[in-house]
């Protein structure tokens, strides 16, 4: 298994969250690998980062962007570099806890070739980001046919390295929106897209990046740009 965190601007936490991490893989028993790919962050990131490494070399490894690329990049820069046969990513603010690797790793084991954590929220403490996601994933379905129960913006996903390698050619997103592409690619090619249920905290201490309007015409536009290059999937109609 080859874990894939993209790195921007992790410096307050990324080194107590990616010793969870690899606690948590160390347990498993599995053979595995930690890829930590830091996109340009302004801040001291690639620093820990590469302290990590020189901590653990048997476990985890580091590439670092010489300019800014996106999320989607990061990614698949990771992708580039692993060995695993089973591959994933989450963030490494980690909202969304890291057990839930295990049973992403079980589905894909399973004949998953994407598996989507699916995020839920305590709607008393995260109302926004409650609605937010509602409605993005009904504007993906509207728009995009995106089945309602994948939670294609999620930043956690895991895939088998055979299908990823498939489909990756067809990427045309290195940004934010790669996350929806991802999944539209994958149904579009006719895999196994998977989805299990992961709950969300907000750290508190975590500055939000959450921009509701902005946000949501900015989701809203690219959705409709997409769709009118590729159309809707029919197998989701």
């Amino acid at each position: 298994m080859s874990l894939i965190f993209p790195c921007y601007r992790e410096e307050p936490h990324l080194e107590r969250n990616v010793e969870r991490v690899l606690k948590l893989a160390l347990g498993t028993g599995w053979r595995f690998e930690i890829i930590l790919v830091d996109d340009k962050s302004p801040d001291a990131t690639a620093e820990v980062a590469q302290r990590l490494v020189d901590k653990h070399p048997a476990y985890i490894r580091a590439v670092f962007h010489d300019r800014n690329r996106g999320r989607g990049a990061a990614v698949m820069t990771g992708v580039a570099e692993a060995k695993g046969t089973i591959l994933g990513f989450f963030d490494i603010d980690l909202e969304v806890a890291p057990d839930y690797m295990v049973p992403c790793v079980h589905e894909v084991r399973d004949g998953g070739a994407l598996v989507v954590g699916a995020r839920h929220y305590a709607a008393a403490k995260t109302p926004v980001r409650t609605i937010l996601s509602r409605s993005y994933r009904m504007l993906a379905y509207v728009v995009l046919g995106i089945p309602t129960q994948i939670d294609s913006e999620s930043g956690y996903k895991f895939f088998s390295r055979a299908a990823i390698e498939a489909v990756a050619p067809s990427f045309e997103h290195t940004g934010w929106f790669w996350d929806t592409e991802i999944v539209y690619r994958f149904v579009k090619a006719g895999y196994d897209v998977r989805s299990i249920p992961c709950e969300f905290i907000r750290d508190a201490s975590k500055r939000s990046t959450v921009r509701i309007v902005h946000d949501s015409l900015e989701y809203a536009q690219a959705l409709r740009k997409f769709a009118r290059k590729h159309g809707r999937l029919r197998s989701a109609q």
